[in-house]
């Protein structure tokens, strides 16, 4: 039972009193690449010509709505309150108002007025439980819905999601997909070739005979008697007889996974799948053409906006859209991306990000627009800036290139016989740079990277970070099976310290001679007080993603930080302790893995996976208390300063480690802000709130637990 525990000003003072140096979290995560966003995208639903929904990983939900020019623009994110994977939408046609959302973990989300509120139907028998992966859904009247999902399972409602009743098929392997053709006409496909189908509206379901043993993704009609379906190893199966029958169709393409299609009538079909594959017929499949694609990301999903207009979408926020039933497509949204591995900022306005294929990109106006440019024909995993016009890029097979102009220009910089892969590049002082990599190797610069003298260790193995203090006498270098190395004379020579794991470790940072930290494999996180000649694992989440980069600036306060890592799966960690002993586990809106991160001033920058690129605007902070003594129970206190124009401050404490979300709405319960929906370790934390584009007022911000709800109000004034 939910409870709010009052407080008497006397205990107020208390637990303002013993809040700790905190990373204040405020401001926004924005998307800066790709665009409008980079979550991976699952599903497309038009409800008409001018409106359309896609939703994808980390709970994405967007609503696309039409240009003047034909076009569609996406507008801001729907917060649903999950970060679980969306995967099937559907609108009911008899009545556009209604339509259907699911996904992982036995989601489902219904919506009664085309979008404009979304709700989770309490009686759902499978909400919350991880066993249930549910990938489709298809409506078919205003209240009723067929979901179908992971290990056979089958699912119908018939009022509107007030009660549910399970349909056994009779197998347990993974059902991908639901559709009907009509309310009566409907078909279910699966893994390992498996069909089935229903003439009477789902009372009884036939398995079809099997013409293939591969997955079957998607399937759809153009008549209630003539239907394809599309699968994995380029399957494509026709049948002109309900599905009693399927013939398997020759592609010509017969390795890529196909996701999805779009049949526009009996004789044209188009399929899209892995890698960017699109495939057209327009002769009911007799014959396939492979149509240019623009993205090369998987695509997930296809559905028509009308007769001739169509939109994908895809991995990585891909979307793209045709005029003339699939004979060419345009993209729709930022054109294809690198991974990227490395990041810098010079100032808050001027950065540099380094990954794949030898693509470096450059802003010099907050990441408002980017400038791409390819330097190497191979992997750029390393970066590092001297000035506002000397950048070093180093990568796969030794290759290292600087560009003296700002980018117009690149020039390969000879490293003699090394042709070990680097990894790892720092700048400590004006000109000095190292740069580690495969097989222990060590090399310095000097003269800003002009050249380069390899240094000797003792280590065979793959070094992946490096880090050096101000004094460019003491460094440490990380790698490949716990190694840890540490030089006291500028890098003449190394010694191997004694490391706690055989964990991989793929970061490090350190603030001053004594204060350090690594991070890497299976969301490890180690730290020393006395430079490395002792290391302990740090109190972290309960997380065993990988770490890959880490972020960490001194703070005002002798012995105190404040720091990021991230890594898979969109992993965000911050520490504000003392001294960088407790992290917390924070969050990014996204599942993409980030690979690289960068402090500057008060902003922070990530980047990652499909060329990923988020700006934390102003959202570093450092509060500075007295010190810690663990509360004895969860509190919320009021927000400092209130009235506030247009940020404000919010604290609050936890007893015990779990799931805690803070979030803001007007007096009229509509929500205006998630601040914070993340898994917090006992303590006490602090939240930045920016009202910056919301109307003045009376606002309330409610904390909510595992066994509490407390809510206060502030007063947002212009």
């Amino acid at each position: 039972m939910k409870f709010m525990r009052i407080y008497s000003p006397a205990v107020w003072v208390v637990i303002l009193l013993i809040l700790v140096p905190v990373l204040a979290l405020g401001g926004r995560w924005e998307w800066k690449r790709p665009l409008p966003q980079g979550n991976t995208l699952n599903g497309i639903v038009f409800v008409d010509d001018t409106t359309a929904w896609v939703l994808g990983d980390h709970g994405t939900l967007r609503r696309l709505e039409a240009l003047p020019g034909g076009g569609l623009r996406a507008l801001d994110p729907v917060d649903l309150g999950t970060s679980n994977p969306l995967y099937g939408i559907d609108c009911c046609r008899l009545n556009i108002d209604y339509g259907w959302i699911v996904g992982a973990a036995g989601t489902i989300y219904r919506t009664t007025d085309r979008g404009a509120h979304w709700d989770a139907p309490a009686s759902n028998p499978v909400r919350d439980d991880p066993r249930y992966e549910l990938e489709s859904v298809a409506a078919t009247g205003p209240l009723t819905a067929w979901v179908v999902g992971k290990d056979g399972f089958v699912m119908k409602t018939t009022d509107g999601g007030h009660s549910w009743r399970t349909v056994s098929l009779g197998t347990n392997v993974w059902l991908w997909k639901v559709y009907f053709f009509d309310s009566l006409h409907g078909w279910i496909a699966g893994n390992a070739g498996e069909i089935y189908r229903t003439g009477d509206g789902g009372s009884t379901w036939m398995k079809t005979r099997q013409a293939t043993s591969s997955d079957v993704r998607d399937v759809q009609f153009a008549t209630p008697l003539t239907g394809f379906a599309a699968g994995g190893d380029g399957t494509i199966l026709r049948t002109t007889d309900e599905g009693d029958t399927w013939t398997a169709l020759n592609t010509g393409q017969n390795s890529k996974m196909l996701k999805a299609l779009l049949v526009y009538d009996e004789a044209t079909v188009v399929t899209v799948g892995e890698e960017g594959t699109v495939l057209r017929s327009t002769n009911a499949g007799a014959t396939w053409s492979v149509v240019p694609s623009p993205i090369t990301r998987d695509l997930n999903a296809i559905a028509p906006r009308d007769p001739l207009r169509s939109w994908v979408v895809g991995q990585y926020g891909a979307m793209m859209m045709t005029s003339d039933r699939g004979l060419t497509w345009s993209p729709q949204s930022s054109k294809e991306l690198p991974d990227l591995y490395a990041l810098r900022f010079r100032t808050v306005a001027d950065g540099w990000a380094a990954g794949s294929g030898g693509r470096v990109v450059h802003t010099t106006n907050f990441g408002t627009t980017w400038r791409d440019m390819t330097v190497s024909p191979y992997n750029l995993n390393a970066l590092e800036i001297i000035d506002s016009l000397n950048v070093v890029v180093a990568g796969d097979y030794g290759r290292v290139f600087r560009t003296s102009d700002a980018g117009v220009t690149w020039s390969q910089v000879a490293l003699g016989t090394t042709t070990a892969s680097i990894w790892g590049l720092v700048r400590s002082g004006v000109r000095s740079l190292w740069g580690v990599g495969g097989s222990g190797t060590v090399i310095r610069s000097t003269d800003g990277g002009a050249t380069w003298v390899r240094q000797s260790t003792t280590s065979g193995d793959i070094l992946f970070g490096v880090s050096f203090v101000a004094d460019s006498l003491n460094g440490w270098a990380v790698g490949f099976g716990g190694t840890i190395l540490h030089t006291t004379n500028g890098g003449t020579s190394w010694q191997k310290q004694s490391s706690p794991t055989r964990n991989t470790l793929f970061g490090v940072k350190f603030t001053d001679l004594n204060l350090g930290w690594a991070v890497g494999e299976n969301g490890l996180c180690l730290r020393t007080q006395n430079g490395g000649a002792t290391w302990e694992a740090a109190s972290t989440p309960n997380n065993s993603s990988s770490l890959f980069g880490i972020a960490m600036v001194p703070s005002s306060r002798p012995g105190s930080v404040r720091g990021y890592a991230v890594g898979q799966y969109g992993t965000l960690w911050q520490t504000g302790d003392t001294d960088g002993r407790v992290w917390v586990m924070d969050g990014l809106g996204t599942s993409n893995t980030f690979r690289a991160m960068w402090l500057v001033d008060e902003d922070a920058w990530v980047c990652g996976d499909g060329g990923t690129i988020l700006r934390g605007s102003g959202i570093v902070a450092v509060r500075e208390d007295v010190p810690r003594v663990p509360p004895r129970y969860a509190a919320l206190a009021q927000n400092y300063p209130n009235p506030f124009n247009p940020t404000t401050t919010i604290s609050f404490a936890t007893s015990r480690p779990g799931y805690v979300s803070l979030r803001v709405y007007d007096v009229l319960g509509r929500e205006a802000a998630t601040l914070c929906d993340a898994y917090f370790t006992a303590g006490d934390h602090v939240v930045r709130f920016d009202g910056h584009d919301l109307p003045a007022g009376i606002y309330l911000y409610v904390l909510r637990g595992d066994d509490f709800v407390m809510t206060r109000k502030m007063n947002l004034v212009r």
